[in-house]
């Protein structure tokens, strides 16, 4: 070995390294997020923590709770602000009105709300009103989050307790929700709902888009929030995070190191990577937390690490690479390199099961296809497995390809350390360098700048690199992941009618039926569609298209005949939908009430009309009303 090279074969400490930063103001911030403390550990390379808060899906309650930061098209259950019940007792329920404010992300406005759910399950807002089945029982007021906003959310009844008008909720997109509680409309039967949304979320900034910026065009500005755009690109949303989201100048959310202390020309090459491979983000992050992690779980998505370089962050994101110069012992400033050896066998993994959220199966997180290589796992003798969470991933393709890199990445030697003279200032995270020093095991070596720190008295660079295998990017994104079977989603009505079966021998279903009625036959509302003809030797009775009306919504039911009916006889005709969706129903002709009649004994019974068919050589007849002859109401007979 040359006696210029003392090569170590652990990783030594770089806390010694001076860095010294191009913009001084953002030491503190940087601090504050734990990366000038220990630059050992970003270079380590361990994916970011999964942070969700509470039942991913559900709404967050309690005091205090940290704020979501939407990020991306995605669904949140939101957290929980305020709820109350109050009121006169109304159709035997005490406290009848409801509210309930919840806030889904904090720093909007946000672009738009997407959809509204109970129970995965969308509701159609007319206004604030809520149409189909909790038409009447269900309101929501929408704000889009902006500073400062105009009106608190506003419940649809006077008088909720601890709510009033200064609780406008400022730059946060929330709803608030009302309901009515109604024990005849036995909404709610089975209780409460779990709501959630749709949105697409927080703005950002985006350099291409800012005519100050040079290459960009337009007004998008980094100090001016109302200029941002909406956008799904993991790079803009990470230099939005590290830049620091403001209300009223005040910082509240993100890392505030200003723009000088943020490699926007990394970024913007990064984002179009992001943008050429259709990498989204898409999910939600909370604070107080861990900002650092935050802004690893968003580069996670667009398959980057943020790094410090010079004292700015920087981005080390996996793209096609280049080698820009070999580095031979030549270059060396110092006698001293940290060169790992290749990863034991025990710490080598050779297949990863990428996890990412799935929107077909109520936004959880599920399991794609193992991401492996057959000769790694040759080489290692087995299958060597570990599941790795993407958690502001919803796309199974995207999840494959990010796992992809995460293990060809893993399966290198580790991270190179060396000392280098002041010519390799001008290298930055994410360049391809080639390493050529036999006498240290490195001969031909294709490596990746991972970081880089320049001492203020000597112009030393420190410069750390992973290796990288040739061909890696071809792979990584030709993999292609699945999905498992969309999950079959049983929706609030099915629930509700199902608890109303139970507390109510009739059935949930039999109130709506027994008090629904017949309308729209031959375009005169509420007419009986029932004629009857003689057929030469016995009578056809022919019902006609019509509209069956119930208390929550309006099915159609197709025209039919039945033939074969006796001569100048009273029937009572009757089709059984305990669906109640219309359409071919299968009429039944009776001579009994009790059989033809809404019952406990029949409960999905749906009574249209009696007609008394012609005598033998008479003409048609016309169907009567909803009661048939000589029974004036009361029991059936």
């Amino acid at each position: 070995m040359s006696k210029v090279l003392r090569i170590v074969g652990t990783i030594a400490s770089v806390a010694a390294v001076v860095v010294t930063p191009f913009n001084p103001a953002a030491g503190a911030a940087l601090a504050a997020v734990g990366t000038v403390a220990s630059i050992g550990a970003q270079i380590t390379a361990k994916p970011p923590r999964s942070r969700v808060q509470g039942t991913l899906n559900e709404t967050v309650v309690g005091a205090n709770q940290p704020m979501p930061y939407l990020m991306g098209e995605t669904y949140s259950g939101g957290v929980m602000l305020h709820e109350a019940g109050w009121g006169d007792t109304l159709k035997k329920v005490k406290n009848p009105y409801y509210f309930r404010a919840m806030t889904f992300s904090f720093c909007g406005p946000v672009e738009e709300l997407v959809g509204f759910y109970a129970d995965f399950d969308p509701i159609t807002l007319s206004g604030t009103a809520a149409t189909g089945f909790y038409s009447g029982f269900m309101w929501a007021d929408v704000q889009l989050g902006a500073t400062p906003e105009a009106n608190a959310l506003a419940p649809q009844w006077p008088g909720c307790p601890d709510w009033g008008s200064d609780y406008k909720l400022s730059g946060h997109a929330a709803i608030g929700v009302s309901l009515l509680f109604d024990k005849d409309g036995e909404r709610f039967a089975s209780g409460q709902p779990q709501f959630g949304t749709v949105w697409k979320g927080v703005l950002t900034y985006d350099a291409r888009l800012d005519s100050t910026y040079p290459g960009g065009s337009g007004p998008c500005r980094i100090y001016d929030e109302s200029t941002w755009v909406y956008s799904e690109c993991p790079a803009w949303h990470a230099v939005a995070y590290g830049y620091g989201r403001y209300q009223n100048d005040v910082k509240v959310f993100g890392v505030d190191l200003g723009d000088a202390s943020i490699d926007l020309a990394g970024a913007v090459a990064w984002a179009n990577v992001c943008d050429v491979n259709g990498w989204k983000v898409g999910g939600t992050i909370y604070e107080p937390g861990d900002k650092w992690n935050n802004l690893k779980l968003i580069c996670q998505a667009g398959a980057c690490e943020p790094v410090l370089a010079g004292g700015m962050l920087s981005w080390h994101y996996q793209k096609p690479h280049v080698s820009l110069k070999t580095i031979t012992a030549e270059h060396l400033a110092g006698g001293e390199l940290e060169v790992p050896s290749n990863l034991t066998w025990k710490s080598r993994r050779n297949t990863i099961v990428p996890k990412w959220r799935s929107a077909a199966n109520q936004w959880n997180f599920v399991q794609s296809t193992p991401v492996s290589k057959p000769e790694w796992v040759a080489e290692d003798g087995e299958v060597k497995e570990f599941e790795q969470e993407f958690q502001l991933v919803q796309d199974k393709d995207q999840a494959a390809q990010l796992a992809a890199y995460q293990l060809a990445q893993e399966r290198g030697r580790g991270v190179i350390t060396l000392q280098l003279k002041p010519e390799f200032m001008v290298y930055e995270p994410g360049d391809g360098l080639t390493i050529d020093i036999p006498e240290a095991g490195l001969e031909m070596e294709q490596v990746i700048v991972r970081r880089r720190a320049v001492a203020p008295d000597t112009g030393i660079v420190s410069m750390s690199f992973i290796t990288r295998e040739p061909d890696v990017d071809a792979w990584a994104l030709a993999q292609g992941g699945t999905a498992p079977p969309a999950t079959d989603v049983t929706t609030p009505q099915e629930r509700d009618e199902a608890a109303g079966n139970n507390q109510n021998p009739g059935g949930y279903f039999s109130v709506l039926i027994a008090n629904s009625f017949v309308a729209n036959a031959g375009g005169v509302g509420g007419s009986n569609p029932i004629t009857a003809t003689n057929a030469g030797s016995d009578a056809t009775i022919v019902i006609a298209a019509h509209d069956r009306v119930y208390a929550d919504k309006t099915v159609a039911c197709s025209a039919s005949t039945i033939t074969g009916a006796a001569y100048s006889t009273t029937y009572l005709i009757y089709y059984d939908d305990g669906n109640r969706v219309g359409g071919a129903v299968s009429y039944q002709i009776t001579t009994s009430a009790a059989v033809a009649y809404n019952s406990a004994t029949y409960p999905d019974r749906h009574f249209v009309g009696f007609v008394t068919t012609p005598a033998s050589g008479g003409g048609g007849t016309t169907g009567g009303g909803s009661n048939p002859p000589g029974w004036g109401g009361g029991p059936i007979p």
